[in-house]
């Protein structure tokens, strides 16, 4: 199965530095999901117009986000996700992105859509996020494999950890030196 080259596509969209974890659980019951309207409209990345982040509402709780990158575009679904206090933003491949790849319909089915997590820092007035460190949570896992449950996909850590042991964890970690990226996306509202 190609499913890390997906994932691994999908996380080039996002435009961030550092490497990404992925899970095959996501980050939220319905009962953690929040709407923030705020979110919705063209955000920027790092000044750039041909970088950006488009936030639709998708229906009560959660979102369509188009991610552009110069000519590239690849669409999401996306869920803020109220945990202890914190946000985070849940963001998953929307599987209408694979009607463009040129590869089989045999490939595209066997590619499993990854959720990202990110941390959310403000909304307001501009989007700050950053990333689960894949150093940091590697050399976690190597001290403590029982951290959190995972496994090793040809060099690519996969989160099979259930949502709720996953939310225990981001929160525990919220504050915790180095478990975040030190790049933060700052976006700027159009």
């Amino acid at each position: 199965m190609k499913k890390t080259a997906f994932l691994a596509l999908a996380f080039a969209v996002l435009l961030l530095t550092n490497g990404c974890v992925f899970s095959i659980s996501e980050l939220y019951t319905a009962a953690d999901l929040v709407y923030d309207p705020a979110l919705v409209g063209i955000w920027d990345q790092d000044g750039k117009p041909t970088n950006t982040w488009t936030f639709e509402k998708a229906d009560e709780s959660g979102y369509k986000v188009v991610v552009v990158e110069g000519e590239r575009s690849s669409p999401f679904k996306a869920h803020l996700v109220r945990l202890g206090g914190h946000h985070f933003l849940d963001v998953c491949p929307d599987p209408s992105g694979l009607a463009e790849l040129k590869q089989t319909e045999l490939f595209k089915a066997g590619l499993i859509r990854g959720h990202l997590f990110l941390k959310v820092l403000q909304i307001q007035p501009t989007l700050q996020m950053t990333i689960l460190d894949d150093d940091w949570l590697g050399k976690l896992l190597q001290k403590d494999p029982n951290a959190l449950a995972h496994r090793e996909e040809d060099g690519t850590l996969v989160l099979t950890a259930p949502t709720k042991t996953l939310q225990d964890f981001m929160v525990k970690h919220w504050s915790t030196e180095g478990a975040w990226s030190k790049d933060l996306s700052n976006m700027k509202r159009r």
